[in-house]
This record gives structure tokens, C-alpha cells and sequence, in this order.
């Protein structure tokens, strides 16, 4: 892509605003905003480290600046968030929130100062994924960034992930005039053919996407190029960084204005229809919710209450029968008794994970059921409407949970199972199922176990002592059974509750969105005379400012 000045990208940023805040449409407005804020950003070098191979990015850092990409004594290892962290030089090494890199979470943001030789006029940053790079809004990320280099390893060389950000996030938001991929591991690379073999593939993969360089760390290249060669066309990185925000800008405005024409055309009375049909079916819903939590309850209180109350019958029967032997073959009784306790702590344990084993088992095939019972229920809740809504928003368990589906021809029983998955299912199975183990490893370590297995055995000789663990197993039996029947229906009510929500939330948020569809299709229409004349006029006129694709 050619440069263009810096005021045209203002003028192609600020026409698209205006167009966005004449069409009320916030969303389009603050897009515009915010490419006009990434043009004023400051005049410094960004230079951004791109992974899932954090060893690989630690070792380029500190090729190309001197700098520890984690706190000295925190090992690549020990990072199991993916995380953007941006280095800024400094006197004094600080690496203020690292600790959240070895805690479970949503990507981190973190800056951290480090003593070294990063310049004062380069900022550099780690981007770093530890899953499929799917969890960073690259459009907002990559905006910052001047020059971007993807660190991979030389013993798994461009896995498909890698692949995927190049060619569908790089290539499109950025452009290959500012990207290098970084080969690190080559040292382990175990043979000369199979060097040349790799060095082959890279040079074929940059071919095939035409363009692009590759650096091979310990080869004394990278330092170079970035304090040589990027700070010397700094300025030509910048113009470049400016005509790809400016022609996103455009392309988000064009994407949004063409989506307004489709709802101005679109079939109101079929929507409609639709609306006010789906609106009848709503106390039907309801009642399927009911009939799901009940089988729920008799899943919960029947087949898996019964295993599990056969399986504590049967370790209590075995429990006595062992104690008693133990005491038939003592030779010192009294030393028996005083073990008995301990013995049986140890065997409630065991019951703890037989029945956490079986019940995880027992959870499987009832979620497996109840996902296909919700999915069913929601496929007749849409059975011969004739609009069913492309995208869903709904709030729950605390997370956005956003699909998008286009309905291709004859899709639409794939539609109906994506919508449920996304908003009638969501985390229910989970937050129920989840929760058996959990209730019964609760019991299990509860003080009313404790106290069971410690309860003092007063008994002077065999006999009595026989008769004190036979009683003592019967009303411990007795007690935990209770307990865990409480458990079980406490898990069942709650299940239950969860169940009414989803499908609460599922009609609710269709019937939503449905009706916002409504209002975007008249304000479209409203509007229709004012997007054609964008479409056909004032679009062909910005986008005529922007730099010719080479």
C-alpha cells in the first residue's frame, strides 16, 4: 500500500464520523473516533513480539534490546495467561502485576520499565497467546503497533494458528511492508538437510503470501535491523501505519452503511409475523422449562441417588465386615479399638472418590441428554417461523455471550442448534454437573464426617467390641445416607432453578433481539434516500483519497 499524508487520513477519518453520527449509529461513530485517536499517537517506534512460543519471544527480546521479558526468577513456564506486556527503558527494573501472568484469566495487560539498551525513542511490547491467538481484538492491537514481528519456533515452524494470524489478521489489518517472522530453536534443528529443508519452507511461505522477511535469532541480524534499519524509516513505518488506519476506517463505514441498505429492504411484516407468534409460544417454553427441571430432579434423586446410596450401603457393609475380622484375628484389642477411628476416616475417603468417580460418570450421560432435550425444545420454538434472528446478544453467568450465524440455504436446523448452544445451553450443564462432585466432596470433608469417624468406641473386650462397630456403622451409614440425600436434592433445586433461566433467557433475548431488528429496519428506511447517496456518492469520494492497492 502507497502512503498517503497524514491530513487526508484525518479528512477520510472525520468524514467517516460524520457519516456514522448522520446515520445514528453510535457504534460506527466511536470505530471513526478511535482511528482518529490512532493517529495522533505518539511519534515513537512501536515494536511489537508476537507468540505462543514465549521462550522463543524472551530470547528475541533480549536479542534485540538486552531486556528479561519476565521478572528475574519467574520462568516462560510459569506464564500460563496469554498476555500484552509493553517495555519501556528505564533506571530501575519494575514489573508492576506480573503475578497475574501465573493466575488463570483474561488476557493481562501489563508495562513493565526495564534497565538495558532499548532506545529512548522505541517502545517495544509482547503479545503473547497461549491459545489460538483468538482471545486479542488484533484490529485494536495491531493499530498500535509500527512494525510487528511473529516469533516461531523452528521444531513446529508455522502451525495453523500461526498460519490463520498471518494471512487473515496480519495481511488484512496490517500489511507485510511492516512484518517479519522471528525463527527461534534453529540451534535444535538436528541435522544440516533438515536446515535447509526448513529454510525452504519459510522462503516458499513468504513467496506464497508475497512478502515478508524472516530473522533467525543468534545469527546477529535482528539487532540490526530494528536499531538500524526500523529507526531509520521510523517515519515511513508511521505513513504507512496512517494509510492502514485510514483505509480500515473507510472499510468499517462501508460495511456498516451496506448493512443498513439490507435492513431497509428487508420483509417487515415477515418479521413481524414472527414477532408475534414467538410471543404466543412463550408460556409453551415456559412449561418445557418445567418438564426439563423435573426430569432433572428424577435424574438427580432417582438413578444417581440410588447408585450412590448403594455404593456408600455396600462400602459401610464392607467397612464392618473388615473391622470386625480385624478385631476376631487382634491379639491386643485395646490397640484395635484405638485405631478403628483412623481406619475409618481413611475409608470415607475412599467413598469420597468412588462416588465423585461414579457420579462424573452418571453427569455425562445426563448432560448428553439434557443438551439434546434444550436443543429440541428450542428447534419447535422456532418450528415455521418465518424469520429467525442472525444474531443473538444475551447476558449471563456474569459474560457477554455474542453469536452470529448466517443462514446459508436449507441451514436452518444448523442455525436453530447454534443459537441454542450459544444462549439456551451456555454454562447450564456445567454449573449443574459440575456441581454433583463438588456436593458430595464437600460431604465427604465435612465436619459431620470427621466427627463420624472419630466418635470414641467404649468397649472393654472382643465381643463388645464387635457389637460397638456394628452399631457405630449402622447409624453412621444411616447418618451419611441422610446427608447425602440432602446434598443431592439441594443440587436438583438448584439445577432446576438454572434450567427455568436458560430457558427464561432464551426466549427473552430472541424476542429482544427481534425487536431491535424491528427498530433497525425502520431506521433504515427512514434513512434509505440518505445510505443511497452515501453508497453512491459520498464513499466513492473518500475512498478515492486512499492510496492505490499496489
Amino acid at each position: 500500500m502507497e502512503n498517503v499524508s497524514l491530513q487526508t487520513a484525518e479528512q477520510i477519518c472525520r468524514d467517516c464520523r460524520d457519516i456514522g453520527e448522520r446515520l445514528e449509529q453510535p457504534a460506527l461513530v466511536r470505530l471513526a473516533k478511535q482511528a482518529e485517536a490512532e493517529l495522533q499517537r505518539a511519534s515513537g517506534l512501536r515494536v511489537a513480539f508476537i507468540t505462543g512460543n514465549l521462550a522463543g519471544a524472551a530470547a528475541a527480546l533480549m536479542e534485540a534490546f538486552g531486556i528479561r521479558a519476565l521478572p528475574e526468577g519467574m520462568g516462560v513456564y510459569q506464564a500460563v495467561r496469554s498476555a500484552k506486556i509493553v517495555y519501556t527503558g528505564g533506571t530501575e527494573e519494575r514489573s508492576e502485576g506480573a503475578e497475574q501472568l501465573e493466575q488463570e484469566g483474561e488476557p493481562a495487560q501489563l508495562s513493565f520499565t526495564r534497565r538495558g539498551e532499548l532506545p529512548e525513542s522505541v517502545e517495544a511490547e509482547l503479545i503473547f497467546s497461549r491459545e489460538d491467538f483468538s482471545e486479542f481484538d488484533w484490529k485494536k492491537e495491531l493499530a498500535q503497533v509500527d512494525y510487528a514481528f511473529l516469533v516461531v519456533s523452528a521444531l513446529q515452524m508455522l502451525s495453523a494458528p500461526e498460519r490463520e494470524l498471518v494471512e487473515h489478521v496480519i495481511m488484512k489489518y496490517f500489511g507485510l511492508a511492516r512484518f517479519s517472522i522471528v525463527l527461534s530453536d534453529t540451534g535444535m534443528v538436528n541435522s544440516p538437510e533438515a536446515y535447509e529443508e526448513l529454510q525452504s519452507r519459510l522462503n516458499w511461505y513468504l513467496n506464497s503470501i508475497g512478502g515478508g522477511k524472516a530473522y533467525e535469532l543468534e545469527t546477529e541480524t535482528l539487532r540490526p535491523f530494528i536499531t538500524e534499519e526500523l529507526l531509520r524509516d521510523g517515519e515511513e513505518l508511521k505513513m504507512l501505519a496512517v494509510a492502514m488506519t485510514a483505509k480500515l476506517c473507510c472499510e468499517d463505514t462501508e460495511e456498516a452503511v451496506r448493512g443498513m441498505k439490507e435492513e431497509a429492504s428487508a420483509d417487515l411484516a415477515k418479521l413481524e409475523e414472527s414477532i408475534a407468534e414467538l410471543g404466543k409460544r412463550e408460556a409453551q417454553m415456559k412449561n418445557r422449562a418445567e418438564l426439563a427441571a423435573g426430569d432433572l430432579r428424577g435424574e438427580i434423586l432417582g438413578t444417581i441417588h440410588y447408585r450412590a446410596s448403594e455404593a456408600v450401603r455396600k462400602l459401610f457393609a464392607q467397612l464392618q465386615e473388615n473391622i470386625c475380622a480385624t478385631v476376631e484375628r487382634s491379639e491386643d484389642v485395646q490397640q484395635t479399638k484405638e485405631n478403628i477411628p483412623r481406619f475409618m476416616e481413611m475409608s470415607l475417603g475412599q467413598l469420597g472418590t468412588e462416588l465423585e468417580k461414579n457420579i462424573n460418570a452418571d453427569a455425562v450421560r445426563l448432560e448428553e441428554r439434557l443438551e439434546e432435550r434444550m436443543h429440541k425444545d428450542a428447534g419447535e420454538f422456532f418450528q415455521d417461523i418465518p424469520w429467525i434472528p442472525d444474531a443473538v446478544s444475551l447476558e449471563a453467568a456474569g459474560a457477554a455471550i455474542r453469536t452470529t450465524v448466517t443462514l446459508e440455504e436449507g441451514a436452518t436446523q444448523t442455525k436453530v442448534r447454534k443459537l441454542s448452544k450459544a444462549l439456551l445451553i451456555g454454562t447450564v450443564p456445567v454449573l449443574i454437573f459440575g456441581s454433583l462432585p463438588l456436593a458430595v466432596g464437600t460431604l465427604v470433608g465435612s465436619q459431620l464426617v470427621k466427627k463420624m469417624s472419630r466418635n470414641k468406641i467404649e468397649a472393654e473386650n472382643r465381643e463388645a467390641l464387635r457389637q460397638a462397630v456394628q452399631e457405630l456403622c449402622t447409624g453412621q451409614e444411616q447418618e451419611f445416607q441422610k446427608a447425602l440425600k440432602q446434598k443431592l436434592q439441594e443440587t436438583a433445586e438448584s439445577g432446576g432453578q438454572r434450567i427455568r433461566d436458560a430457558y427464561r433467557e432464551f426466549v427473552g433475548a430472541v424476542m429482544d433481539e427481534l425487536i431491535r431488528e424491528k427498530e433497525r429496519i425502520l431506521q433504515a428506511r427512514e434513512k434509505e434516500a440518505l445510505i443511497d447517496r452515501i453508497l453512491s456518492e459520498e464513499l466513492p469520494r473518500i475512498k478515492a483519497l486512499l492510496p492505490a492497492e499496489q
